[in-house]
């Protein structure tokens, strides 16, 4: 319980941040489906029983994702694939995913004579106000409850979501980072690159789609917006949007391959970690179910354990070192400070 370098408020912090890892480990390696051995349905992969074993009663068309910012530069923002402009496709309604409000200290370099005769160049850096930037993320939607006669939801259009994949997770639709023929893949935020395309597409082959929710906004396709997924459909985690705040998808497979590859853990870092520019690689390697998938599964949840331990203790040990180092670097500041004013004196 006690670190003698931190002190309480600090250690409180760590202990915030490793919950908050242990909580986005175990979202990230969720996977959702119907565990019913005897239905048409079922899904031997999944780890969480959703319910999805029953019909979808509903399905949507996606068409595309907006992202706006106040910032200048229009570095986050995010123009529709199909307008190629911040509006949603004819007879699609534009509904708010997503939204973040970042405060940030804006910075100036000032540099004036230092040293011996004042012959030297010293430079530091000034806080010279707070900066806001507010970004949106929309999603244009378009229900169509109604089934065919053959008792399945399709719509062939070009407005068909093609999945989504990150550099720690694989599309859920081909099982791998890529996107499907014809699809082009585009970042919407951080990680998350999304599948699109323009051709009119056979969805045949590809799952229903049931809408998106995020952390703090719900799923449009519902009646109330709850953040949860129409009945008969199962959650996907696309990744994260801005630092902790997961995005999630709707999906509703009618039927799961034996071919399909075992899943892979999915290792954090899930976000952006200020100062730290390193990424792991994720290896995954194919397996096809057999007698032996019980052993196998017995396999990944070993594996899974024991990489939720490491990360653990990675992300405690990153946290202690930073807090360490910026305790560190102040000291150093104020000491560099005191040394310039006896200079000039």
């Amino acid at each position: 319980d006690k670190i003698s370098e931190l002190t309480e408020i600090e250690l409180e912090q760590v202990r915030r941040e490793i919950n908050r890892a242990v909580q986005a480990y175990i979202e990230m390696n969720a996977i959702h489906g119907c565990m019913q051995p005897g239905s048409e349905l079922f899904n031997w992969a999944a780890n969480v029983d959703d319910g999805s074993c029953s019909s979808a009663r509903q399905n949507a068309q996606f068409g595309g994702f907006i992202r706006t910012c106040n910032e200048e530069n229009g570095l986050i923002q995010v123009n529709n694939f199909h307008t190629n402009g911040a509006s949603c496709p004819d007879g699609f309604n534009r509904s708010l995913l997503h939204n973040l409000t970042q405060y940030e200290q804006k910075y100036d370099r000032r540099c004036s004579s230092c040293g011996l005769f004042w012959l030297n160049t010293c430079c530091r850096e000034v806080v010279i106000g707070t900066g806001r930037r507010d970004t949106v993320l929309y999603t244009c939607n378009k229900s169509n409850k109604l089934k065919s006669s053959s008792d399945v939801l399709r719509v062939d259009s070009t407005f068909v979501y093609g999945g989504s994949f990150t550099s720690k997770s694989v599309n859920p639709i081909t099982n791998s980072a890529l996107c499907p023929q014809m699809f082009s893949a585009v970042k919407i935020a951080n990680d998350i690159n999304v599948c699109f395309t323009r051709q009119t597409i056979d969805t045949s082959n590809f799952p229903n789609f049931g809408g998106f929710y995020s952390c703090n906004q719900g799923n449009v396709e519902i009646d109330g917006r709850p953040q949860s997924c129409p009945e008969g459909y199962s959650i996907y985690v696309m990744g994260t949007i801005d630092t902790e705040c997961l995005l999630y998808v709707c999906l509703k497979f009618e039927k799961f391959d034996d071919l399909r590859q075992l899943p892979s853990v999915v290792l954090p870092p899930f976000f952006e970690i200020d100062g730290r520019n390193e990424t792991y690689d994720n290896p995954s390697g194919a397996a096809t179910p057999n007698k032996n998938a019980q052993t196998d599964k017995h396999a990944t949840l070993g594996i899974s354990i024991g990489a939720l331990v490491v990360s653990v203790l990675t992300i405690a040990v990153f946290i202690v070192f930073r807090l360490k180092k910026t305790r560190q670097i102040r000291a150093n500041a104020a000491h560099h400070l005191k040394e310039l004013s006896g200079t000039r004196m």
